[in-house]
């Protein structure tokens, strides 16, 4: 078993090991068994290099082999990943919560380019990334 130092220790009743930021990208969602690709639309809500979180508007199994295709217009970048669905719960929405466990970890640089956003300057229109 990993041990941790204190600052990366998983918070109590936390399992993630790595940090989570907000994300950015438009996302849709292919079944690995529909012989169709349907593809079925999403909200990402968090994104890590081994995980993504997102809403979906319909219900996914657990277990379910799932493909995630993110892009993120601003940076004019695209990303599909395989993963397996760890969990989903349904909102009051009508809508389905869901946590995606990736088959292949996500790089730092694709972490950032799918959770970059632009922001103005109080200079002017100047797009400045954060």
């Amino acid at each position: 078993m990993p041990e941790f130092s204190d600052e990366n220790r998983p918070q109590a009743g936390e399992r993630r090991h790595h940090s989570r930021r907000a994300g950015t990208a438009v996302v849709h969602l292919i079944r690995e068994c529909d012989p169709g690709r349907k593809q079925i639309p999403a909200k990402l809500l968090e994104l890590s290099v081994a995980g993504i979180g997102l809403i979906s508007s319909a219900p996914i199994e657990s277990n379910e082999q799932i493909r995630v295709c993110l892009k993120n217009e601003i940076q004019r970048v695209s990303k599909e990943v395989r993963g397996t669905v760890r969990w989903t719960s349904p909102t009051t929405e009508g809508e389905f919560r869901v946590g995606i466990a990736l088959s292949v970890r996500l790089s730092p640089n694709d972490l950032i380019s799918l959770t970059r956003v632009a922001t103005m300057s109080q200079a002017g229109p100047t797009k400045i990334w954060v």
